[in-house]
């Protein structure tokens, strides 16, 4: 009488189409998920790319200049403020913060016997870098903060010439990496470049 059952080659036939068929699907489940996660995190780097443009440039069209910036936690060494040191003499060009000036709506303006024009309760604006984070903080009648990014990878702000002062220089240019990786993804950084004129510079 003939035994019922699977014979050796007939096991291993089974399991190495199994194996085959296993690979194939895992391939498919991968590149789709790769090319959606890669989408999805390319369209969030766009967002934030041109909120962190308009709010930078929205700020810069109003402003009257830098008043400050913070380099490595502080605003001055011993040999002064950076503020009004020249780019290139500048130890560090790690800029954790830079604040400006900016025409509100609470800004009020007025005329001097010479016909000069002054403005008072500008509105100062701190754009902040801090562990990846970009966001903006200001005051008015109460305090606020905008977070623009959460995955700023670097951060730098240069005057509009390197050998002008941040305290006199007429605009900045902000160089921004964004960058986020999630589960099968491995979309590259996003660059931005944002050049911001204060319109209201007083010369």
């Amino acid at each position: 009488m003939k035994k019922s059952g699977f014979t050796l080659i007939e096991m291993i036939i089974v399991i190495g189409l199994t194996t085959i068929i296993l690979g194939i699907l895992y391939s498919i489940f991968y590149t789709g998920n790769k090319v959606f996660s890669d989408a999805d995190v390319r369209f969030a780097l766009q967002m934030e790319a041109r909120n962190i443009q308009e709010e930078l440039t929205t700020i810069g069209m109003q402003g009257t200049g830098v008043t400050d910036i913070k380099i490595d936690g502080d605003y001055e060494d011993e040999d002064g403020r950076y503020v009004n040191k020249k780019y290139t003499d500048l130890a560090s060009t790690s800029i954790g913060e830079i604040k400006l000036e900016s025409y509100g709506k609470d800004s009020e303006y007025s005329k001097d016997v010479s016909g000069h024009e002054n403005v008072s309760n500008l509105q100062p604006y701190n754009i902040i870098f801090d562990n990846g984070s970009l966001r903006v903080e200001w005051t008015d009648s109460s305090n606020h903060s905008k977070t623009l990014s959460t995955h700023v990878k670097s951060f730098t702000v240069v005057p509009a010439a390197p050998g002008d002062r941040f305290a006199n220089t007429s605009s900045i240019e902000f160089n921004i990496v964004l960058s986020s990786q999630k589960v099968f993804s491995r979309v590259p950084d996003y660059p931005i470049k944002v050049k911001v004129t204060f319109r209201n510079k007083d010369n």
